[in-house]
């Protein structure tokens, strides 16, 4: 069993019921109780932070998961409930599992003395048949606004699991109970403000890797925990009693990532983790903070499709990757001279990327189409066949740098330039997460996600001021293959100061822009992007003008060296035009610490100014 109290806090206890008690004093007028309620075990229980002035309020949002009217901000009125309750209803403790298990311990003379069988506990606890739990990060998905920053979710194994798939576990999730008609403006936008409950669920876990390796192409990063088994059986106690439970989900903050580290307060009290995320629950960010709460043992990687596909294209040769596009919408190549001239490994190899292909475009119809499902067939039966004549090789995935070991999420930087001779100085700050001069170590390539962007400015001629400020930068420019051109696409929305002639004004702003992504080398990419922008500036006569626009670029991205440099051509409805060629290096020094150089040049209605900078970047 689990030690809350001191040994003198539970002496007091016990005193205090043997002096009292014959008296007629009832267990509401314990004083201890207070004390009792104020144990941070039990406000983990009510998922409650605590607070100097002894009050909280709950993350539970559900009226039923409380017994006392005003359970769920009055922790000491919700232990009287409950306590009353366990004396007049013994059997409700079969509901309230977790609550009975630690009573049991720190306030057992306040119980019952029957124990009320709880079958339908004990049944299900017997199917979880947990020996292990790993949590596991899904990578960033920037298609979808609630794991734009990844997903967690905890996979719940058994004891003979080493031997057997852990395909079979179970996962235990948190989500947001979306409205299926609700489209992803809406479904963003009511994510933000808490407009979904969010409930605990589970399922097998090798569904959860087709929606998130096989459908999303998401690698899966598993963590496994060290928790003990009284550890888990305290974790899954807790977890009964939030069936069915909702709360308000939050995409920032009150989110997958929280909800997981609160029921790990649960199993492992004296971390705190749920409390270090006021603000915003970044899913990296938190498991990097139970790696530091020294929970996790080891770290597995499970490559997406996506991954595993491209690492096997890698190896084709030019003749291989164009039968493996005519592989795809036409079996009958297994026949054709080109295909049985390529050596028995290349066959293979070829074969083995047209299948894997056949099966994600499967899995996106539920295997309704017919056609797919017959060239699949053909497939398999030459891959059979190809398997008598030579094994095929193991596929060995080179396992990237896990996410946890990348740069911390929030950055501040000093920099110095000057602007048409002027000399300057930025404070830039950002709260999360990523763009695409920072370190790549960790993190998904070719992409930018940074929210919570400010720029302050000192100049000689004026005082203090904001220069920039970031809302949002969403930036995918994923490259493809001869099988899969996926459209590259960027949306920004802020503002910033704009300079015309000798005037210059604050002007607010939404862009976006869709296009492609080829690779030029291994490290070298170029993009194209067709854009739109509504600008909002007291410079325009009417305040309001769009403009219609496209960027060429180039991204070059290795360990320690990432370069970006864009053309940007902007024809506004008013008549102006603006062209803006931008030039950025980081260099990173170590993984949390970057030197970054830009230079910018910007023209708009023949007046035209440039700027150059140097910035020191620390990541934390």
């Amino acid at each position: 069993m689990f030690q809350i109290f001191s040994s003198g806090a539970r002496f007091r206890v016990v005193l205090a019921a043997i002096v009292l008690l014959p008296f007629g004093l009832t267990v509401h007028a314990s004083p201890d109780l207070k004390e009792l309620a104020d144990d941070p075990y039990w406000l983990a229980l009510l998922h409650m932070e605590p607070r100097s002035a002894g009050s909280s309020v709950s993350f539970v949002d559900d009226r039923d998961f409380f017994l006392a009217n005003d359970g769920q901000s009055n922790a000491y009125a919700e232990l009287q409930a409950t306590l009353e309750a366990f004396q007049k209803q013994p059997e409700i403790r079969c509901k309230y599992v977790a609550r009975w298990q630690w009573l049991e311990v720190v306030g057992s003379q306040y119980l019952p003395k029957v124990d009320p069988e709880c079958r339908d506990y004990d049944t299900w606890r017997a199917k979880m048949n947990t020996h292990k739990v790993v949590l596991v990060f899904a990578s960033s998905y920037l298609n979808s606004p609630s794991s734009m920053y990844g997903h967690t979710f905890l996979r719940l194994d058994a004891p003979d699991m080493e031997n057997n798939s852990p395909l079979l576990s179970y996962a235990l999730n948190f989500g947001a109970i979306v409205n299926e008609s609700d489209n992803g403006m809406l479904y963003a936008f009511r994510g933000l403000i808490g407009g979904y409950p969010g409930q605990f669920s589970s399922q097998a876990y090798y569904e959860k890797v087709k929606e998130y390796s096989r459908i999303d192409n998401r690698d899966l990063w598993e963590y496994h925990l060290n928790l003990n088994s009284d550890e888990i059986d305290k974790m899954l106690a807790h977890i009964w009693e939030l069936n069915f439970v909702n709360f308000d989900y939050y995409f920032f903050d009150e989110n997958c990532s929280l909800r997981l580290l609160e029921l790990l307060d649960v199993a492992r009290p004296g971390h705190n983790l749920g409390q270090k995320f006021p603000v915003v629950a970044v899913p990296i960010d938190t498991v990097r903070a139970v790696q530091d709460a020294g929970m996790i043992d080891d770290v597995h990687y499970r490559a997406s499709n996506a991954t595993r596909q491209g690492f096997q294209n890698d190896r084709l040769t030019v003749n291989g990757r164009k039968l493996t596009q005519q592989l795809v919408s036409d079996e009958m190549i297994l026949t054709s001279n080109a295909y049985r001239s390529e050596s028995v490994e290349q066959r293979q190899t070829i074969v083995e990327v047209a299948y894997n292909h056949l099966k994600s475009l499967q899995d996106k119809t539920a295997g309704r189409d017919e056609v797919i499902a017959k060239r699949r067939y053909a497939l398999l039966k030459e891959r059979h066949a190809l398997a008598v004549q030579k094994s095929m090789q193991k596929l060995r995935i080179p396992v990237p740098i896990a996410p946890d070991q990348g740069h911390e999420t929030r950055v501040w930087g000093v920099r110095v330039g000057e602007v048409d001779g002027e000399v300057f100085v930025d404070l830039d700050a950002r709260i999360a997460y990523h763009d695409l001069l920072d370190n790549l170590a960790g993190y998904s390539p070719s992409s930018t996600l940074a929210m919570g962007r400010l720029v302050l400015r000192a100049q000689k001629r004026e005082s203090l001021s904001i220069e920039a400020f970031e809302l949002i930068n969403i930036m995918s420019l994923t490259s493809g293959n001869q099988l899969h051109q996926p459209l590259s696409w960027q949306v920004n929305s802020g503002g910033q100061r704009i300079r015309s002639g000798e005037s210059d004004a604050w002007s607010s702003f939404v862009n976006g822009g869709v296009g492609h992504t080829y690779d030029l080398s291994n490290d070298l990419k170029g993009y194209g992007l067709i854009r739109a922008q509504v600008e909002y500036s007291d410079l325009y006569d009417d305040h309001w003008d769009m403009a219609a626009g496209a960027t060429f670029g180039l991204l070059f991205q290795s360990s320690r060296h990432n370069l970006t440099a864009s053309l940007t051509h902007w024809e506004f409805a008013s008549s102006r035009e603006r062209q803006q060629f931008k030039l950025g290096y980081q260099y990173a020094i170590e993984k949390n610490v970057g030197v970054r150089v830009e230079w910018t040049q910007t023209r708009e209605d023949g007046d035209g100014y440039r700027e150059l900078s140097l910035s020191a970047r620390h990541y934390f």
